[in-house]
């Protein structure tokens, strides 16, 4: 959790008669990942489904065919459900709206104009609605648990046994319970004595109309609390368990069982128990249970002192009594007299021994407000020297505002006493001391109120306890909650001890359907034994590790996963628990394949396109040997003959030559113009014959040709040889033509592929470069050179050695590079480099790209991962307050 608050997720109803605006709402809802939406296309199939399942919000349209969004309001509410309703329709007019607001609905939205907005507006809406209905909850049960307090001091002048009594059925009821009791424990914590049962207990189990004592050790569960000293939740009593020993005859049978020790200091003084929830009890139970027993002790030892003090004070009344009996009386019991005076002096004394030693603060004021006595204790915690500068003077002159005192005597008036009524107190010096006082009338013999007289508790420690505990939750939640990746611990059997926000997010599952329950997400068989060989090598020498597995997703999907868990060992060097930090790679791993196959269609395309060239050349060479081997190449590779007559003025061709420029194949003469005709560029074609016929330049010309015969557009390449007469005249040109046409369109598909390879590579966020087998570095995508320009480095690498490209690589990454281009297979390595004044630490994965069989370059695909290990580091550092953390609900 951040300084701001982090949303749970959040789960939606959304009813409307539209199957298509039911998808595209879903779609939009649950993109943000804090949504989690089911849809039903009735009202009648939603309040179903409601019997069934419990949701955070109800978004429905109105017109819908059987029951509109109106009844199916009414519905809702006439059963109970204060669950958050939106109407969402295309309907607009005001009675509508009045009738939705008036039945009982949240928010009204109507449909229309830009969808986009539209929906984020409904977002807005269904955030709004369930965050107001769990503040709303929230307070509740703060409320509750205020109002159960209030009445446990309100129950201190009643039985101490309808005050247990109260105190169990309160419990039932705020850990939704059937049952619940509460037992004391002796002083050495040997003997447990039942004194309270809840009220359903009272009438199916017999035995609980009286208390009952047990020995500890003859106990069985419910004594491991004591045992432990800690609570002991047990969700499934009947399984087997070593611990049970049976029910008393005449039990109420249990289900799941819940309870709690209760501490004074560090000694055990009561046992409360709770069990049959109709779900599984968590650590919240733990803390509700928990919070309400420590304030029911503390009413009791509060009225266990009063008593003891009221006790106290009678035997001095009495015996202030005695002393006044009648004169004659004293005279004949003279030995009685002295013996009742000695009595006496030994009861003050134990009077004063109390006083003067009494931790807290007793104090009275008569109805001035003067302070008329005061224990010693109050002296130290002040900073006074003696008792007399306190005595007779206001005792409002020692607060820090003393008007709180009008505020105190008005709430003793309405209740004839105050419980830690919370002040400060001023010490000699000015500094303030918080206190809590808890104070009542005394009277006078007719019943006057003369005074007030009570006890004054400093809560110092108490209250800088609250705050560093606060601060200190607020902290490791925020660390642990802000954490982007999953964060979890786990016992051996798989049973979850924590999860952060990340993990239950991504599981789609809430915090107490993972919390001491055996959650392991479903592996696929082939990454199984290779998952249980990894937590097997995991030794007290090498505690710690990382793997990459897949998963299958609760909707069958599979994702790839990366996972660097510790195991921490118990002092028997056995293991105790797990704790797991990972992360969803499924898109890089999807990226790197994809960069991979681009890549290595490339080489192979590259590859063909040079073998072709290669045929092309010794093709072209074969022709410039001999004619013979051009009317061979002519029948082999499709290549056409023809000649030019300056006698005649007309082109002669073979069959071949004929059909690239679209005339019947059959060997013939045409007239020069009827081939320069389909010619594209004639112009250009005519200059270089002409250049060739006058010596200047070789007949070595690409052409395109647009077909005689109307056939698609072709590419070919003709060169030509001049011969002359015995005088040196020019009197005719032999040459020939081959279609090109498919290698041109390779050339232009290598070139569309590499681009759009370079694209594909730009647009992933990881940073990325490719290394031919020089160890030079031949593609970088624009990530890598962003990244090199925010550590301060250069980022001119295209054609430069490894080391040179990246001076702050250890020189060992090269030998990791051989090692890839040798075997041919992946690996992944971590790097710490120093970088300026930095640290950095890099995840490097190099992926072999193959061509024929051979490793022709590696892919490096390096992430910069110092944000993720400082995290690891600071999880593994502080696995105590990882366990202590608080979920939240």
């Amino acid at each position: 959790m951040r300084c701001a608050r982090v949303l749970l997720m959040i789960s939606v109803l959304y009813v409307d008669d539209e199957p298509g605006l039911l998808e595209i709402g879903r779609i939009f809802l649950e993109r943000g990942g804090q949504f989690s939406v089911d849809i039903v296309t009735s009202a009648p199939a939603a309040l179903t489904l409601l019997t069934t399942k419990n949701y955070d919000a109800i978004v429905s349209d109105y017109q819908m065919p059987g029951m509109d969004g109106i009844e199916f309001l009414k519905n809702v509410r006439n059963s109970g459900n204060t669950i958050p309703f939106i109407l969402f329709t295309g309907r607009g007019r005001e009675e509508i709206v009045i009738q939705a607001i008036n039945s009982g609905a949240d928010f009204y939205l109507q449909k229309g104009g830009e969808p986009v907005a539209q929906f984020a507006e409904l977002t807005h809406k269904i955030k709004i609605a369930v965050e107001r209905k769990r503040a709303d909850n929230a307070l509740k049960q703060n409320e509750y648990r205020l109002k159960t307090l209030v009445s446990f001091y309100q129950m201190t002048s009643g039985p101490l046994k309808d005050m247990m009594i109260f105190a169990v059925e309160q419990a039932v009821e705020i850990t939704a319970s059937s049952i619940g009791y509460l037992a004391f424990v002796s002083d050495d914590e040997s003997l447990l004595t039942m004194y309270a049962w809840s009220s359903l207990a009272m009438k199916e189990c017999y035995i609980c109309e009286k208390p009952i004592e047990y020995p500890l050790n003859t106990t069985g569960l419910w004594g491991e609390a004591v045992r432990q000293r800690r609570p002991i939740i047990t969700n499934d009593y009947a399984a087997e368990n070593p611990l049970k020993k049976g029910y008393p005859k005449g039990h109420v049978p249990i289900i799941r069982h819940m309870n709690i020790p209760v501490f004074d200091g560090t000694r055990i003084v009561m046992v409360a128990g709770v069990g049959n929830k109709t779900s599984d009890y968590d650590d919240v139970d733990v803390h509700e249970l928990s919070v309400l027993m420590n304030g029911l002790w503390n009413v009791i030892k509060e009225r266990r002192a009063e008593e003891e003090l009221v006790k106290r004070n009678e035997e001095l009344r009495v015996a202030y009594v005695q002393i006044a009996a009648s004169e004659e009386e004293l005279r004949s019991q003279y030995e009685q007299l002295a013996q009742s005076e000695r009595q006496i002096r030994e009861s003050e004394g134990k009077y004063r021994t109390l006083v003067e030693n009494v931790i807290d603060i007793i104090y009275r004021a008569d109805s001035e407000g003067t302070i008329i006595f005061v224990t010693p204790s109050i002296l130290p915690l002040i900073g006074y020297d003696n008792i007399d500068e306190i005595i007779g003077h206001p005792i409002t002159s020692f607060w820090a505002d003393p008007e709180k005192r009008d505020d105190l005597i008005a709430r003793m008036k309405e209740k004839g006493f105050v419980k830690d009524y919370e002040v400060i107190i001023l010490k000699r010096d000015g500094t303030g001391i918080p206190v809590s006082i808890s104070s009542h009338f005394y009277y006078d013999d007719t019943g006057r109120i003369v005074g007030v007289e009570g006890i004054i508790h400093d809560i110092t420690d108490r209250k800088k306890a609250e705050e560093e505990l606060r601060k200190s939750e607020e902290r490791y939640r925020n660390v642990v909650e802000d954490q982007s990746e999953f964060i979890s611990r786990f016992l051996p059997d798989g049973t979850h001890v924590f999860v952060n926000e990340a993990y239950c997010r991504y599981f789609g599952l809430k915090r107490e359907e993972i919390l001491g329950h055996r959650f392991r997400p479903k592996i696929p068989t082939d990454d199984q034994e290779r998952l249980k060989q990894f937590f097997a090598s995991l030794t007290p020498d090498h505690p710690v590790d990382n793997i990459e597995h897949r998963i299958i997703m609760p909707d069958g999907n599979i994702r790839w996963q990366r996972w660097s868990d510790r195991a921490i060992f118990a002092p028997s060097g056995t293991i105790a628990e797990y704790q797991s930090v990972g992360q969803d790679i499924t898109e890089r791993k999807l990226a790197e394949n994809q960069i991979r196959s681009a890549f290595e269609q490339l080489t192979a395309s590259e590859e063909e396109l040079k073998r072709q060239y290669d045929a092309l050349t010794e093709s072209e060479r074969a022709l410039r040997l001999s004619e013979n081997r051009l009317l061979m190449a002519q029948d082999i590779g499709h290549i056409g003959y023809w000649e030019y007559s300056f006698e005649t003025g007309k082109i002669w061709g073979s069959a071949e030559s004929l059909h690239i420029y679209g005339f019947p194949s059959v060997s013939g003469s045409y007239p020069i113009a009827d081939i320069e005709a389909c010619v594209e560029d004639r112009e250009r074609v005519q200059q270089a014959f002409a250049d060739f016929i006058t010596g200047r330049k070789e007949y070595d010309i690409k052409i395109t040709v647009n077909p005689h015969d109307g056939s698609s557009q072709r590419v070919v390449h003709s060169i030509a040889r001049l011969e002359k007469d015995a005088k040196g005249n020019p009197f005719r040109v032999v040459g020939v033509i081959q279609d090109i046409t498919e290698r041109k369109q390779m050339e232009i598909a290598a070139r569309e592929s590499e681009e759009k390879y370079r694209s594909s590579i730009d647009a992933f966020p990881d940073v990325i470069s490719v290394v031919d087998r020089e160890f030079k570095v031949i593609l970088a995508n624009t990530s890598l050179l962003t990244w090199l320009r925010r550590l301060g480095q250069s980022d001119d690498i295209i054609g430069k050695p490894i080391l040179e490209a990246f001076p702050f690589l250890s020189p060992s990454v090269l030998d990791e590079y051989r090692t890839v281009f040798l075997k041919g297979t992946i690996m992944v390595t971590e790097e710490s480099s120093p970088v300026g004044d930095a640290e950095i630490v890099t995840e490097t994965r190099k992926i072999p790209i193959k061509a024929h069989g051979d490793v022709v370059a590696v892919i490096a695909v390096i992430r910069d991962i110092t944000e993720h290990k400082q995290g690891e580091e600071f999880t593994q550092k502080t696995p105590h307050q990882l366990s202590t953390l608080p979920s939240k609900r």
